[in-house]
């Protein structure tokens, strides 16, 4: 579910709190790249579980 411009929340076992977060950024040479983060409360405890090159990569590696 896309919350912001470049910002996802990815829904799975509870409606209300998300799974994941996709976050899209930008490389050195501007090159559009989307970090996916596992969610918690505390942003400390966010852990980053992937990078990829597409939302479409994202969708088949979380499948």
């Amino acid at each position: 579910m896309q919350i912001e411009t470049d910002v996802w929340a990815v829904m799975r076992n509870s409606p209300d709190v998300p799974a994941a977060m996709i976050y899209r950024i930008s490389d050195r040479i501007q090159v559009a790249k989307y970090l996916v983060m596992t969610w918690h409360a505390e942003p400390h405890r966010q852990r980053m579980i992937a990078m990829c090159d597409s939302l479409e990569h994202v969708n088949v590696s979380s499948s």
